[in-house]
């Protein structure tokens, strides 16, 4: 049987779908405005940082509508979906360490513990406009450290501490997780759409024979 080589490159595409597919996996809280997601996102278009006194390092990831958690070892622990309804979103901690998020378009408001469970919801047409841009990106916790997110809109953005020591590099996502985990599919999905699309008479053709 001669096997031709894009029909490899078929077969080969459809199995990174199926890989990039597993790898998005949501597990829904038990209130649906959030969810806490097990996948780790490049950052892209990264606005807001906030860190706890338990050392959680929170980071708004807007282009996929998630905000990140780490620990002070740069370890990526979790994430938040937030039910924005495609929009923005700006977030602050309040005295107990929640998580306060305000959404703009639905005008949202999210207090979320330590654990990523939302412990109230509320609607507030003002409250995404009262956080405003404060924390969007820079925070300073209560020992004076600066936490700082460097290269925001670049291709390599990374999160710093900052203190009167040194500068300490703690999160940095990798061009291998930027280009294989995240991007590189996505491009290889639409790539197969469209290849699909040009050459479905051949693919019935194909499906038909067990020869090529």
């Amino acid at each position: 049987m001669k096997i031709k080589s894009w029909d490899i490159i078929i077969k080969l595409l459809c199995f990174t779908v199926v890989l990039w597919m597993m790898n998005t996996v949501v597990v829904a809280t038990e209130k649906k405005a959030t969810a806490l997601v097990k996948t780790e996102y490049p950052f892209i278009d990264t606005r807001g940082i906030a860190v706890n006194d338990q050392g959680l390092i929170y980071c708004g990831v807007h282009f996929f509508g998630v905000i990140q958690v780490y620990n002070l070892n740069g370890e990526f622990l979790y994430g938040l979906k937030i039910d924005a309804a495609d929009g923005d979103f700006n977030f602050k901690l309040d005295q107990n360490d929640n998580l306060i998020v305000a959404t703009v378009r639905n005008d949202k408001v999210f207090t979320i513990n330590k654990q990523g469970e939302i412990i109230s919801e509320e609607t507030n047409d003002n409250a995404y406009y009262e956080i405003g841009e404060k924390y969007k990106y820079a925070f300073i916790d209560k020992q004076g450290n600066l936490y700082q997110i460097r290269n925001p809109l670049l291709l390599f953005p990374h999160i710093v501490k900052i203190n009167s020591n040194n500068t300490e590099i703690l999160i940095s996502i990798s061009f291998i997780t930027l280009i294989f985990l995240r991007l590189f599919p996505a491009f290889m999905t639409v790539g197969l759409l469209l290849y699909t699309s040009l050459n479905l008479k051949r693919i019935k053709e194909i499906i038909k024979s067990p020869y090529s």
